[in-house]
């Protein structure tokens, strides 16, 4: 005698899923909540007013201009020497305090210079105005320039006017 034995009727498990796209909802709306997003960083620089087409021509000195160059493998010169950018903040330190206000700084740079270049000679630049004004701020009014009102910081401004201009491959931007 043989026995036949029954195949079980076996149920297929099943997965409820009606409440999947909500849970996905939520994960998707919690990690965009606290996830923190990369802001772009650059140059805060504030550029003139654009101008009508009429160009004029000033005459500079050549005793009141700083010529820095970025060249097409990095290499700051400024007026045709070398330097790093502590020379430069120096130099520019310096020459700024030596002419007044009339004086220019032009920066010149090469179409095939890193903006890491670039940058760091905006930075040194920035640094040397900074350091200018901190230094006449304690002199006249014996904090940082960061600390002074208003008035007190256009009087220093004044001073020590930031006057650059930019060139790219000799003409000017």
């Amino acid at each position: 005698m043989r026995l036949r034995l029954r195949k079980k009727d076996r149920d297929v498990p099943e997965l409820n899923t009606t409440s999947t796209a909500d849970i996905s909802f939520m994960l998707l709306v919690f990690f965009l909540v606290t996830t923190s997003m990369d802001t772009d960083k650059g140059l805060d620089k504030q550029l003139p007013p654009p101008e009508d087409d009429k160009v004029e021509l000033a005459t500079v000195k050549t005793n009141t201009m700083l010529n820095i160059r970025v060249d097409a493998n990095d290499n700051i010169s400024v007026n045709d020497s070398l330097a790093d950018t502590q020379v430069l903040i120096a130099q520019v330190k310096d020459f700024v305090s030596t002419v007044g206000k009339s004086h220019i700084i032009t920066i010149d740079t090469d179409e095939n210079a890193s903006y890491e270049a670039y940058f760091k000679v905006q930075d040194a630049v920035k640094t040397a105005y900074a350091e200018l004004r901190n230094d006449a701020s304690r002199k006249l009014y014996g904090r940082r320039f960061s600390l002074l009102g208003q008035a007190e910081k256009d009087r220093i401004r004044q001073m020590f006017p930031q006057r650059v201009t930019e060139k790219t491959n000799g003409e000017d931007i």
